[in-house]
C-alpha cells in the first residue's frame, strides 16, 4: 500500500483501528446480553495487545484525527443512548445519564491510556478483571 504522506498512513492506521473496535463493540454489545460485558472487555484488551505497538504510538503523539477522543465520542454515544432508553421508566434525569455516560467512558479509555503509557505493566487479563468488576457496579 502506497500513503501520499506520515499522515495519510496515520489517518488510514487511524480509521482501521477505530473501525475495528466499533465492531468488536457491535459482536459484543453489553446492553444486548449482560454477559457481553466480559467478552467486550477482553476482546477490546486483546486488540489492543496485539496491536500495542501501534496504540502505543498513538498515545504519545496526538495528532490530528486523535483517535481516543473518537473512541470516546463513540461510546459515549453509546453508552448514553443505551442509559436514556434502558433506564427511562425509572431515571428521567437526563443530567445523570449525560455524567454517568462520561464517567464511565472517560474512565475506562483512562485506564487505558495510562496502561499504555506506563508500559503496559499490569497483564491485560487483569486490567480486564478490575474494568469489569467496576462496570458492573453501573
Amino acid at each position: 500500500m502506497h500513503y501520499k504522506d506520515t499522515y495519510d498512513l496515520y489517518n488510514t492506521l487511524e480509521n482501521e483501528l477505530y473501525t475495528e473496535i466499533c465492531e468488536l463493540f457491535e459482536k459484543s454489545n453489553p446492553y444486548i446480553n449482560e454477559n457481553n460485558l466480559m467478552h467486550l472487555i477482553n476482546n477490546i484488551m486483546d486488540y489492543i495487545s496485539i496491536h500495542s505497538d501501534i496504540f502505543q504510538t498513538f498515545t504519545r503523539f496526538e495528532l490530528e484525527g486523535n483517535l481516543f477522543s473518537k473512541l470516546k465520542s463513540y461510546f459515549y454515544n453509546k453508552v448514553l443512548h443505551e442509559s436514556i432508553v434502558l433506564s427511562r421508566p425509572i431515571n428521567n434525569n437526563i443530567d445523570y445519564d449525560v455524567v454517568e455516560a462520561t464517567f464511565i467512558v472517560s474512565g475506562v479509555i483512562g485506564v487505558i491510556e495510562d496502561w499504555l503509557n506506563n508500559g503496559m505493566m499490569m497483564t491485560k487479563e487483569n486490567v480486564s478483571d478490575i474494568l469489569q468488576k467496576i462496570l458492573t457496579k453501573f
